[in-house]
């Protein structure tokens, strides 16, 4: 290859160098440009996966208001255990959404930093799309406290079935297996439902301790063994005081 061609294809090289440079801050400025003048959220931002493109601080409060108030109809959470079920409210923990810092951490978005880094975020975040977390608070203490009192209402230790005569009829009595509700990994499983912050159920954990004598261990008993009757001669003065 001679040098003129050489420099033929240094030439052009660097002419698609400067072209594709130009075409990339063109599209980078051209993506920034209609937002320089508007007081409102950047293209690709949105919050818990509602876009909030256009909109004001108060259009995006609102928006995000609008969706807390949805979310907050049913219950957080749901507890199961067999065919026993407790609805936890949000209320009930007091869940809550700091709706205005959410708005105002869209609206931050391609304004923070210097004019190139602004320019940057927008770029990207116009192509690639920005969610913002909805992020919320609750009360930890209050949740401990209704996983502890459904424990207390469900916990019993182990009892055997029976048969007893009752006015000369066999009397079963059903067995009652022991329940005691591992409430640690109960309050670990509540927490990990609430924070996905959508209506989960979630089947209480505990340990059954089953009875030693089962009403199907006593379902063949249907005869009197043994019977004994016995007299109260009123003259046996200190029997009959007994």
């Amino acid at each position: 290859m001679s040098l003129f061609q050489r420099k033929i294809n240094f030439r052009f090289l660097t002419l698609i160098f400067v072209s594709l440079f130009v075409l990339t801050t063109v599209g980078v400025v051209a993506a920034n440009s209609s937002y320089l003048i508007q007081d409102s959220i950047y293209g690709g931002v949105s919050v818990g996966g509602m876009p909030l493109e256009g909109r004001t601080l108060p259009e995006a409060e609102a928006i995000i208001g609008t969706r807390v108030k949805e979310i907050q109809d049913n219950p957080i959470l749901t507890i199961k255990f067999n065919e026993q079920s407790w609805p936890v409210m949000y209320q009930d923990v007091d869940w809550k959404v700091d709706i205005s810092a959410l708005a105002k951490s869209a609206y931050k978005v391609g304004r923070v930093g210097n004019i190139i880094d602004q320019f940057k975020e927008r770029f990207f975040v116009y192509n690639s799309g920005k969610n913002i977390e909805l992020s919320s608070t609750y009360n930890d203490e209050k949740l401990k406290k209704i996983i502890a009192e459904i424990a207390a209402k469900l916990y019993c230790v182990p009892e055997n079935a029976d048969v007893s005569i009752v006015a000369g009829k066999q009397q079963l009595t059903k067995e009652r297996n022991g329940v005691k509700v591992e409430q640690k990994a109960a309050l670990d499983l509540a927490r990990d439902n609430i924070k996905k912050q959508v209506a989960a159920t979630m089947v209480l954990p505990a340990t059954i301790t089953p009875a030693k004598i089962a009403a199907k261990d006593l379902a063949e008993i249907t005869d009197v063994l043994a019977s004994y009757t016995t007299y109260l001669n009123s003259r046996l003065v200190d029997r009959t005081h007994n």
